[in-house]
């Protein structure tokens, strides 16, 4: 029989993303190098922003500029990171 004492412990059990512009919060789906996916499509101008990742309560967060912007038929959404 397995026990709890044998599971390992090495995977996360939540994990959760943003995108955090001046105006909003919008949750997303995944991040990839270049790109995020919004978990609901909207409009969005270019802009400044920051990716927020949450995992297990240990937070990190980037500096991002979304590209091109957002359009509501889209959720993915090129992004490039801002150096410092």
């Amino acid at each position: 029989m397995i026990s709890d004492l044998t599971i390992r412990k090495n995977y996360s059990s939540e994990v959760r993303l943003w995108l955090m512009t001046d105006d909003s919060c919008m949750s997303l789906s995944r991040i990839g190098p270049g790109y995020v996916v919004l978990s609901d499509a909207t409009d969005l101008a270019p802009c400044e922003a920051k990716v927020r990742m949450l995992i297990d309560d240990r937070e990190h967060e980037w500096k991002v500029v979304v590209k091109h912007g957002a359009v509501p038929f889209d959720n993915k959404v090129a992004v490039d990171l801002v150096d410092g």
